[in-house]
């Protein structure tokens, strides 16, 4: 019985294990796994197969695989390649690299360095999308065995590509010099201990997401050869207290600085013509900002949520054109104004919305107040007048629906109007009780 025992035994310990394995992952490119050091080398020349309908061939042991080495030769990374390889801790990525396609480190929970001989090579590299760059698994970027925490891009690059870094918290400081020209989508999205960026003349575009969530970031300057900032470049940045613009920027794309709740500080250019949607959405930090006389169109909720905004102040003759909603605390704020433009702004909505108003030296500005209107009842029309030109009559009639106008028929029945005007405070209610033919 013993025998049978450990003959069984015997037979089923193949399955308990993964034993070496190698074979074919290109069209010239190779595998070999080893199994004693839990490493899988991928080596030859050209680009991995990408597997979209079908599973890599160590789909089987690829919870099993702690270290993948790629070799000098090849040039892609495959869709899918080591999507939930959970037990994967560091990679190795060569020079030759150039693509890594969709879901590559998709699930690769435990992968915590990304390593590379040459790091102008790494700029070569281009990513499809969120989880092809390793790195916003691993985190940490290893140049010849050493961390780069302080990354100054070489200068032989001249474009940061799209999620280049994004993830990458082992950064802690980025200096981008003249021959950079654009950073692209997300690049140091999520690089979330990065508190120093410093960019020198020569670069041109920001792009979308660029510095997204990086949380401990505390200010930046762009320099004036930066022409395009776009949307969400410096969403989350929620360190951040300080930011000046150049000249050269004419638009603030939308939620550029959503969400930077520090920011107590940001300089717009002039020169600068549209404040875009959500552009300063809950920066509720920010107390002062002041318009640009160049500036035409604020947008939708460009200032919404900004809590401890207490003064805005408009440099353009003529008032731009404001959304409804670009405030959410307009009763709080107070507007300051060329002091020839007083009533543009004042009978202008929603400018006519501001709490107070104040000159740009800082007198106070009183609204005018409609002049008390008159009600007169004859042969049966009802007749609202007043001093103040072109006003609005609101008034209410008892057992009537409210409404607008200046005559109503009518026999018995209790009224009560008061006059308003765009950029005027509105006159005192005055009644008017009748009952029959008698006016009380």
């Amino acid at each position: 019985m013993k025998q049978i025992i450990l003959s069984f035994i015997l037979m089923l310990s193949p399955l308990a294990v993964s034993a070496d394995d190698s074979g074919s992952c290109g069209g010239n490119v190779t595998y070999n796994y080893v199994e004693a050091t839990q490493t899988l080398t991928i080596s030859g020349t050209g680009t991995m197969y990408n597997y979209i309908t079908s599973s890599p061939p160590w789909e089987s042991y690829k919870s099993s695989i702690i270290k993948v080495v790629i070799n000098e030769g090849v040039k892609s990374i495959g869709y899918n390649a080591f999507n939930q390889c959970s037990g994967l801790i560091s990679i190795t990525i060569p020079m030759t690299l150039t693509s890594i396609d969709k879901f590559a480190f998709s699930g690769c929970s435990n992968l915590t360095s990304v390593h590379i001989t040459n790091l102008e090579s790494w700029f070569n590299i281009s990513f499809s999308m969120y989880n092809s760059n390793p790195l916003s698994v691993a985190h940490h970027l290893f140049l010849n065995g050493d961390e780069i925490k302080d990354l100054v891009i070489p200068s032989s690059v001249t474009n940061i590509g799209y999620r280049a870094f994004e993830g990458c918290s082992g950064l802690t400081s980025v200096t981008i010099p003249e021959n950079v020209k654009s950073i692209g989508s997300c690049a140091f999205s999520e690089c979330g201990h990065i508190t120093t960026v410093t960019i020198q003349e020569g670069l041109t575009t920001i792009g979308s997401s660029a510095f997204y969530m990086c949380s401990n970031l505390t200010s930046i300057t762009i320099p004036e050869s930066v022409t395009s900032i776009e949307s969400g470049a410096f969403h989350y940045c929620s360190s951040l207290t300080s930011a000046t613009i150049p000249k050269s920027v004419t638009i603030i794309e939308e939620n550029t600085f959503r969400i930077c709740r520090s920011l107590t500080n940001v300089s717009l250019p002039e020169g600068l013509k549209q404040i875009k949607k959500e552009a300063f959405c809950g920066c509720k930090a920010l107390e002062s900002i002041m318009i640009p006389a160049s500036v035409e169109y604020i947008y939708a909720e460009a200032f919404d949520g900004c809590s401890k905004l207490k003064e805005v102040k408009a440099l353009p003759e003529n008032p731009p054109f404001l959304f409804e909603n670009a405030f959410s605390n307009y009763d709080k704020i107070t507007l300051k104004m060329p002091k020839a433009s007083e009533e543009a702004y004042m009978t202008t909505s929603p400018w006519d919305k501001f709490g107070s108003y104040q000159t740009l030296t800082g007198e106070d500005i009183t609204k005018k107040k409609c002049a008390k209107p008159t009600i007169t009842y004859e042969n049966g029309i009802l007749h609202f007048a007043c001093e103040t030109e072109d006003v609005t009559y609101k008034y209410n009639i008892s057992g009537v629906s409210s409404g607008e106008g200046n005559d109503i028929g009518l026999a018995s029945i209790t009224v009560s109007v008061y006059a308003t005007k765009s950029g005027y405070d509105d006159s005192e209610t005055v009644f008017l009780r009748r009952h029959g033919n008698t006016d009380r």
